[in-house]
């Protein structure tokens, strides 16, 4: 039996048909046109291959940010951008004061424990 990435021939076959029948009826018929087709180990393989190009492209994760800049409106993706850093200091904040009592706490058991077994 001939495995390839720990999986066999009909287990390649499997999880190409999976993903390909996840992707929308647009995205299938370009899969087949850039040379999708699920069947002999060449084939099979390259078109996992192309099958991660649709899939990447499909989840690909934009900002707001970006796509308020993308549309042309730059007065909202500053607005956006500048509402982002106020999280983001205002969460780096909370984080600081979080890590001082942590901190403080340490402290605190450190020094009992020095009371309670001192150095030699």
């Amino acid at each position: 039996m001939n495995l390839l990435e720990e999986m066999n021939y009909r287990q390649w076959q499997k999880r190409n048909s999976q993903v390909f029948h996840g992707l929308s009826a647009e995205q299938q018929r370009q899969a087949r046109k850039k040379g999708y087709y699920n069947s002999g180990w060449g084939k099979v393989k390259s078109s996992w291959e192309l099958l991660q190009d649709f899939k990447n492209s499909t989840y690909k994760v934009v900002s707001l940010f970006e796509h308020e800049l993308n549309k042309g409106n730059l007065a909202k993706a500053i607005d956006l951008a500048i509402i982002e850093s106020e999280k983001a200091q205002k969460m780096s904040e909370e984080g600081k004061k979080e890590l001082e009592k942590v901190s403080k706490n340490l402290h605190k058991i450190a020094d009992k424990a020095l009371d309670k077994y001192p150095l030699l």
